[in-house]
């Protein structure tokens, strides 16, 4: 597994009309904490506030199988969850500080198109 994400280690996620983009990339693995440690870069595009982010994670244990596609899908999830708490205005939920206040702008208009993201590239179940 681990030679596969060495071989393909980034993905790059753009959406449409220019309103953003995701990098993810496999960064190494952790053996004392046997895990596997992603690299993940935001970046909105004009039209909102012109932002970056760059953060580790998301951290996976070494026995789940994880590829490139589902470490984006989880990134994308919790931009989906950031979003919905901010838009409920719940500064309460877990969700509300998962990332920095200049993403919610941006996080609340793309939520419908994180969830459309996440279809296109995590494989069905089916």
């Amino acid at each position: 597994m681990r030679d596969s994400l060495k071989n393909k280690s980034v993905l790059v996620y753009s959406f449409a009309d220019g309103n953003g983009r995701i990098e993810i990339r496999w960064d190494s693995y952790d053996a004392v904490e046997r895990c596997d440690t992603y690299h993940t870069q935001i970046s909105t595009e004009p039209g909102f506030l012109s932002a970056a982010h760059e953060f580790d994670g998301p951290r996976f244990a070494s026995g789940d199988q994880i590829s490139l596609p589902k470490a984006l899908g989880t990134v994308l999830s919790f931009l989906e969850a950031f979003s919905e708490s901010r838009r409920a205005g719940n500064p309460d939920s877990d969700n509300w500080g998962l990332f920095p206040d200049h993403l919610s702008e941006w996080a609340e208009a793309m939520r419908d198109e994180f969830e459309m993201a996440r279809e296109e590239i995590e494989p069905s179940a089916d």
